[in-house]
């Protein structure tokens, strides 16, 4: 692109890289200090990032969290499971039991600690209540824990003993999502570098966006780190950052580096600062746009949004920063050592002649109907599976069984008691002056409770008036005594279900284990919409869903509310910025629309493939996925969009500096295509090979993203880019360029030759 005629800012943006080609000594200086700092910051991210997500701030189940902490005196309201088994399905001695529990009690952060009831033979389970406000402030706890634990366990090693639960698995997701990413990065840049080799010919061309693209990733894990010890940030926040860096980092690498290597001349600095000045505008363009997504994207208030949101912010900040004065640097202090070895470069040259992708634009230019309507069909077809989509959180079988929250689950499964980690909660509050304690409530209370026990999804409830345990002689109590006497003379787990004023008491559910997260959560759904009315002492209550299911229902309630505002802003960001860069109002509508259909399709194929035997199959996955996270569909339409606009860029800010020169609408399309074809999908190969690398992680949301992304970027740089924008530029003509600038050199309408 032209910054002469792209604005004050593009100007600048090109005046930056012209200054860091000319000053490189000093540009490595910055970015070495930059780097240092990122290290100094990154080594304690692991322990920074938080493995749970999050709460929904004014949802219902925050409000059941909050009143839990601090209207009830419950030892349970956060809680942890401890299971004991011993080898050979041998009984555990009760002496164990008794050193644990004292020890336990002993431990700071633990309220209570009780024996879970348990068939006779078979492990033991202690409940243990902690001394904490919220899930965040239970998770801290879980290491000090487990060190007690596991103290105990070391003296009887012929026993197994393991701390599950949800704060225990928060923990444990958090550590195996930063080893999971570090295993990303040694998976996918061997395959990177091959990559580059095969696209540039060159070690040093192949090497210098390599380098450029990991001081991003490592400078955007720096800042993220910084932020986290600021504020609760997702451990999904590094798998963004290091995936999306990766590949943001090398797309803008390999538009700078051909660029250079096509200026390059007798002058090879000369070449350099040509090079960038084109360049520069277009990475600032592109990586605004993904700032842009992934900052709307953060604004979700669910703490999952909030980490991808700003990891993936970050790392597109500095991918643009080192694509514009670290990469020049770079160019620049190698100069010609760029294209070494020759003997190399001779050998894959060939991969880097227009002619070929000429070739393929002149067929798009003599027939851009066919084209449109080919890729637009097959792209369609491909999204057609997005109607099957349903929003929902991975169940825990999904999740490495190395993780010991997950080896407790699966202890409990056995059991046929793994509904007990993740009870539901539901709260009942009266109007201000009435009591849970009355006749008439403690009776709505009785008749709510039997039909919870008559759902068939239901294994067990603990609620005050429960018909199997003593409502009868409740009722009678409440007859004889009032509220504040009945409440004295409750048992001890009988007053912990009622709050301190008297107006609220919680059910806990236990629902079957077979009973999926899925259905768990459209369980806490259907009963958030229940009207009490109809119950008899209950007519005035309202409730509030909690637990882990009311959470997820709540979290995926925020994730579909927050995604029209989210396209809206990013269409509308990318209209703006397309605009700016092309001077053209067809352009930004044409790419938006063809983004859409991207996305969609993108969306489609994986659900296809996760939610199909043979593609689960294909995948290494044991059964099909019945859901997506919420979260996942509103990352891949901010990333796609985002790195779609990359590769708009790359394409149209060709075909406009051919435009601009005096081409024709037809050939400005075949230059364009020639000048950037390969570019597009020498980047496109690599981004794939980034995003399919983390698809090969065994968390299945990072999965399920990396799958998208890989299939979102392909269609993007080979349907979408060398087919459908062509031909519908072919199609648009003039109007292409309208309001734009005009052309410098000869008239827009000269004739250009189809002919190879």
């Amino acid at each position: 692109m032209d910054s002469r005629s792209s604005g004050g800012f593009w100007a600048l943006c090109s005046r930056l890289g012209d200054w860091s080609a000319r000053h490189w000594g000093r540009v490595f200086v910055v970015w070495a200090v930059l780097l240092g700092l990122a290290v100094a910051s990154s080594s304690a991210f692991s322990d920074r990032l938080k493995g749970g997500i999050g709460s929904v701030p004014g949802s219902d189940s925050e409000a059941v969290e909050r009143a839990l902490a601090t209207e009830f005196d419950s030892p349970f309201a956060q809680f942890l499971l401890v299971v004991v088994q011993r080898s050979g399905d041998r009984p555990v001695e009760p002496s164990l039991i008794g050193t644990l529990t004292g020890r336990l009690e002993g431990t700071p952060g633990v309220s209570r600690v009780m024996p879970w009831p348990t068939i006779p033979d078979r492990p033991a389970i202690l409940l243990v209540g902690l001394d904490a406000g919220s899930l965040e402030d239970a998770e801290r706890l879980v290491t000090p824990l487990r060190r007690v634990v596991r103290e105990v366990g070391t003296a009887h090693p012929e026993a197994s003993l393991l701390v599950t639960g949800q704060p225990a698995f928060d923990v444990d997701l958090a550590a195996h999502s930063a080893e999971q990413s570090s295993a990303g990065e040694r998976r996918v840049l061997p395959l990177t570098l091959l990559a580059l080799l095969i696209a540039f010919g060159a070690l040093g061309a192949a090497a210098a966006p390599l380098l450029s693209g990991a001081a991003a990733v490592l400078l955007a894990l720096g800042v993220v780190s910084l932020i986290a010890a600021l504020m609760p940030l997702s451990l999904y926040a590094a798998n963004i950052a290091t995936m999306l860096g990766l590949g943001l980092g090398i797309d803008y690498a390999l538009f700078v580096v051909s660029r250079i290597r096509e200026e390059a001349d007798a002058d090879a600095q000369a070449g350099v600062r040509r090079a960038i000045r084109h360049a520069a505008p277009a990475i600032v363009g592109s990586a605004g746009t993904v700032l842009i997504g992934l900052m709307v994207l953060a604004s979700v208030p669910v703490q999952d949004m909030v980490g991808i949101g700003i990891g993936g912010a970050a790392v597109a900040l500095s991918s643009a920063l080192a694509g514009i004065t670290l990469l020049p640097a770079l160019a620049a202090c190698m100069g010609r050592r760029l294209d070494s070895p020759r003997w190399l470069s001779r050998r894959l040259g060939t991969h880097r002649h227009r002619a070929w992708w000429e070739a393929r634009a002149r067929w798009v230019v003599a027939h851009p109907k066919r084209s449109v309507i080919l890729a637009t069909a097959g792209l369609l077809v491909l999204a057609a599976p997005i109607a099957r989509l349903d929003l929902g959180f991975p169940e825990a079988s999904t999740f490495p069984s190395r993780m010991e929250a997950i080896q407790g689950l699966e202890v409990l499964d056995a059991q046929g008691m793994g509904g007990a980690s993740r009870p539901v909660v539901m709260m009942l509050t009266l109007p201000e002056g009435q009591h849970v304690l009355t006749r008439e409530a403690i009776a709505g209370l009785t008749r709510l409770t039997a039909q919870l026990r008559a759902d068939p999804r239901v294994q067990d409830v603990l609620a005050l008036a429960d018909p199997q345990r003593g409502a009868a002689e409740l009722l009678m109590g409440a007859g004889v005594l009032g509220p504040e006497q009945l409440r004295a003379r409750l048992p001890e787990e009988g007053r912990w279900l009622v709050s301190r004023d008297g107006r609220r008491t919680y059910l806990q559910v236990i629902l079957r284990q077979e009973v999926s997260n899925y259905a768990a959560t459209r369980y806490s759904e259907e009963f958030a919409r229940r009207d009490l009315a109809a119950i008899p002492g209950l007519q005035a209550a309202s409730i509030q869903m909690g637990g882990m299911p009311g959470l997820q229902s709540d979290l995926t309630l925020a994730a579909r509310d927050a995604m029209p505002r989210i396209l809206l802003l990013v269409v509308a960001a990318t209209l703006l910025m397309l605009f700016a860069m092309t001077r053209s109002w067809l352009i930004p509508l044409k790419a938006v629309l063809a983004n859409l259909v991207t996305v969609a399709a993108a969306l489609g194929v994986t659900v296809a493939l996760f939610r199909s035997e043979w593609g689960s199959a294909l995948l290494g996955l044991e059964a099909p996925v019945a859901a997506m996270a919420p979260g996942i569909p509103m990352v891949v339409f901010c990333v796609v969009f985002g790195l779609s606009m990359d590769y708009e860029v790359f394409l149209i800010s060709r075909m406009r500096e051919a435009h601009l020169a005096g081409a024709s609408n037809a050939e400005a399309v075949v230059r364009g295509v020639g000048a950037s074809g390969s570019v597009i999908t020498s980047a496109a190969v690599i981004m794939a090979i980034v995003f399919g690398g983390f698809a090969l992680t065994e968390l299945l949301p990072i999965q399920m993203l990396g799958v998208a992304l890989a299939v979102g970027v392909v269609l993007d740089a080979t349907v979408v880019r060398l087919w459908l924008v062509p031909g519908l530029m072919v199609l648009a003509g003039r109007y292409n360029w309208m309001p734009g600038d005009r052309p410098t050199n000869s008239p827009a309408s000269a004739p250009m030759s189809l002919d190879t």
